[in-house]
């Protein structure tokens, strides 16, 4: 049992037996469909969405037959269900290989492998400029990431010369790393990887081999550590310039639909929800469906005006108390609320990993 099948266990014990396999599936993908994005955010599973982009829905039924074979999951119709002995075996592996706490597959799936391809090319260069080596195999084969560092590495040069350029690096990049031990994070695990003057990078496989654990957790591990590196740089982006520019250009935009949009900019405008469905000629349900996808992707969109907060307090109470997600159980146990109220408070729903 490799730290894959840990976590498609995790994520159907996260789904409470509320989803299907193929909802785990599209999660770790990370498909950008309204019912995926929902799913991460219903279910407090931001942290572990894209975390494997590349993974073949063969290999993930190997793993879900692995898990029905040996009674960890039962699977009906239209849902997956962890059970008493998966929820053990679960617990065990987690306490020995818990999941990376800077984990964050929401916010930076759409950056992280930029960020690797950049910098370990830049790593790569300046440490060859370091020892005068001028000729190199590049660590990245990837033309739009060889044109954009030539690109960096131009801009930067009208400011230093080349050996300056290389401290400054140099010291960003130990500071940073410095930072990390001291939050209990694992540099090691990352440096392994980066090539420098007559030092190539150790590959996924042997890291995995050398340190003993397989390789779908050194995977889980490194995506952590690039995660953990581009919140702290753009946290304190003043302390880290240099490391700071290969990533400013790339915060993520919230991206809505067309008809989304145009609810999104009626709304701020002040209309209400009926005035919206009047003047777009659409039904107030569509409208409300535009709602809850703008309080699902837009983490500082209040909904507040659309729910009382004494209404969102009753039915985060439901929530916990019944321990669901299932739309008509919680309006069961809190009649006065809507269906839209209940999507919109789950649509904000937090909870801890």
């Amino acid at each position: 049992m490799n730290f894959l099948t840990v976590i498609i266990l995790y994520c159907i014990s996260c789904f409470k037996g509320e989803r299907s396999t193929n909802a785990v599936y599209y999660l770790l993908q990370g498909k950008k469909s309204a019912q995926t994005v929902q799913d991460a955010v219903w279910f407090s599973l931001k942290h572990v969405f894209s975390i494997y982009p590349e993974l073949k829905k063969e290999l993930f039924q190997e793993h879900i037959n692995f898990l029905v074979k040996h009674k960890l999951v039962e699977i009906n119709e239209k849902t997956c269900q962890i059970t008493t002995a998966g929820e053990e075996k679960l617990s065990n592996y987690i306490e020995k290989q818990p999941i990376p706490k800077s984990l964050d597959g929401w916010n930076f799936q759409h950056i992280d492998k930029k960020f690797w391809q950049r910098l370990s090319l830049i790593v790569q260069i300046v440490s060859n400029w370091a020892n005068g080596e001028g000729k190199f195999m590049p660590v990245q084969r990837d033309y739009y990431t060889q044109r954009w560092v030539k690109r960096w590495l131009f801009d930067w040069n009208t400011t230093y010369d080349k050996q300056t350029l290389t401290k400054k690096l140099y010291f960003e990049i130990e500071h940073l790393l410095s930072y990390a031990e001291s939050k209990k994070e694992n540099p090691e695990l990352f440096v392994a990887r980066l090539s420098g003057y007559e030092n190539p990078g150790l590959t996924i496989s042997q890291i995995a081999q050398q340190y003993k654990i397989d390789e779908y957790y050194y995977l889980i591990i490194f995506r952590n550590f690039l995660h953990f590196m581009i919140k702290s740089i753009s946290d304190f982006r003043s302390d880290y310039p240099l490391l700071y520019s290969i990533i400013k250009n790339e915060q993520q935009e919230i991206v809505f639909t067309d008809s989304t949009r145009k609810t999104l900019n009626l709304l701020s405008m002040n209309k209400s929800i009926i005035e919206i469905a009047r003047i777009r000629n659409l039904k107030v349900s569509t409208i409300e469906d535009h709602i809850v996808e703008i309080a699902l992707m837009d983490e500082k969109f209040s909904i507040d005006q659309f729910v009382t907060p004494s209404m969102q307090d009753k039915i985060r109470s439901a929530i916990n108390t019944l321990n669901t997600r299932k739309l008509k159980r919680i309006k069961e146990a809190v009649p006065d609320a809507d269906y839209f109220a209940i999507r919109l408070v789950l649509s904000k729903w937090t909870e801890q990993k």
